[in-house]
């Protein structure tokens, strides 16, 4: 979809239109066509729109539209200094002490270098470190942990392991 100054990229996706990316040509425009743009998307379904913290013209119009954070994403930088002593595959998973995560590759576009390892669950900072140290044995250069409220690991302990909250997803219906 798109307006004279922007355009959304939306895909319908486990009964949603996820807005995996907008693009408009000042950030003044996002209350007049970012609005416009997710109006329209709104009229095929339930949203669920990607909002890069850095943006937050984007989060306060999502969230102007009635449409609330389901899920943030963390990102940490791992130490991949060291050559991996075992390769770990795509689709793979980790359990460690309790935590539960899954070796993915990221899109081309971010390019990190290596794996990706993402984290679904640690109840604990050692269980969040364990899984770390063997998602970087297995050669991931960046851990993404998914946190949902009251799923996955507390943002609070994501922030305190170093952490950096890069991602909300917002989803709803948008007031129209």
């Amino acid at each position: 979809m798109r307006t004279d100054h922007g355009f959304l990229v939306g895909l319908p996706e486990h009964g949603h239109i996820v807005v995996d990316d907008m693009v408009l040509d000042d950030d003044g425009l996002w209350g007049s066509d970012g609005e416009t743009l997710l109006r329209h998307a709104a009229r095929s379904g339930v949203l669920r729109v990607v909002c890069p913290v850095p943006e937050p013209e984007r989060r306060r119009t999502v969230a102007g539209l009635g449409l609330s954070v389901a899920e943030t994403w963390w990102h940490k930088d791992l130490d991949g200094v060291h050559a991996p002593r075992e390769r770990g595959g795509a689709g793979e998973r980790l359990d460690v002490d309790s935590a539960e995560a899954i070796l993915v590759c990221a899109p081309p576009v971010y390019a990190p270098g290596g794996p990706v390892v993402m984290v679904r669950s640690a109840p604990s900072t050692s269980a969040l470190r364990a899984v770390e140290q063997e998602a970087t044995r297995r050669g991931c250069v960046v851990a993404v942990a998914s946190a949902k409220p009251g799923i996955g690991p507390p943002p609070d302990m994501l922030e305190a392991s170093g952490y950096t909250m890069t991602t909300e997803f917002f989803e709803g219906s948008a007031r129209l």
